[in-house]
C-alpha cells in the first residue's frame, strides 16, 4: 500500500513538473546598443542616446501604491551602454 502511494505521488510530481517547467519563460536576449556619450537620467527620452536604445519590456503595475491606489502608467525599462 505504501509503495502504491510513493509511485503516486512521484508520478504527479513528474508531471506537474513537466507541465510547469514549459511555462516558465527563457531569458530574453537584447542586443544593447552603444552611445558616445551617456544619456542624462531624468525621466524623458529626449536625449540622442534614447533614440537608439533597446526596450527591454513592459512591466505590468498590479501592485498597489503606500496611497492606496494603483499606478496610471506602465514601467518601461530602456537600455543602453557607454563603455564607462
Amino acid at each position: 500500500m505504501k509503495r502504491t502511494s510513493f509511485w503516486k505521488a512521484l508520478f504527479l510530481s513528474l508531471v506537474i513538473t513537466l507541465l510547469i517547467v514549459p511555462t516558465v519563460s527563457a531569458a530574453t536576449t537584447y542586443t544593447i546598443p552603444k552611445v558616445s556619450k551617456a544619456p542624462t537620467i531624468d525621466g524623458k527620452l529626449d536625449d540622442e542616446a534614447w533614440k537608439i536604445a533597446e526596450k527591454a519590456g513592459t512591466y505590468l503595475t498590479s501592485f498597489t501604491l503606500n496611497t492606496g491606489g494603483k499606478p496610471s502608467v506602465n514601467t518601461e525599462a530602456w537600455m543602453v551602454w557607454d563603455g564607462a
